[in-house]
């Protein structure tokens, strides 16, 4: 856990429902305000009910329908490397638990599946494939393939990230 000051998003009174029945997303309509109001996509944000209690945290786009990403419920844990990294080891040993450690063709991360949306990661024999189709998983490339690198030693990293996935996240220039 790491020190951050997150975007503190403020929904609408009624709106807390599908946050608080474990749903990953807040769509931009659930949201009364944002505090501060302007601010790069991808950045830490808690979410908050209309009455001020706090229930989850993720990473914000405000130019995107889905403006927040929701990655966890635990107080004080926010969106960044090290959440990155439990994550990434947290589906390797899920995937390695199945007996699928000696497979070379496998789904390594499954975004929201893993608790990391907006990142997919697919390995094809010594080649990893990549997809990072959100701000917030584009704030995390340099962590992400340096994990990769460490952990799988792949004879070269493919990124597709240029997909329709991608444009819904509002207009270029975010991380």
């Amino acid at each position: 856990m790491r020190n951050v000051n997150p975007v503190r998003v403020i929904l609408r009174n009624g709106r807390e429902k599908p946050v608080l029945n474990g749903h990953p997303w807040v769509f931009s309509g659930a949201i009364e305000r944002s505090e501060p109001a302007e601010v790069p996509a991808g950045s830490p944000c808690e979410v908050f009910n209309s009455r001020g209690n706090r229930l989850a945290s993720g990473y914000i786009n405000p130019a995107s329908q889905i403006t927040c990403r929701l990655v966890s419920r635990v107080p004080g844990e926010y969106w960044g490397a090290e959440l990155l990294r439990r994550r990434l080891e947290e589906a390797t040993a899920f995937r390695d638990s199945l007996g699928l450690k000696d497979t070379d063709c496998l789904r390594l991360v499954n975004a929201e599946g893993d608790g990391l949306p907006g990142i997919v990661v697919d390995r094809y024999a010594e080649a990893l494939v990549v997809e990072l189709t959100t701000a917030g998983a584009e704030s995390l490339r340099r962590e992400l393939s340096a994990w990769l690198e460490r952990r799988y030693k792949p004879s070269f990293i493919f990124e597709n990230s240029g997909g329709p996935a991608r444009s819904y996240e509002g207009p270029a220039g975010w991380p």
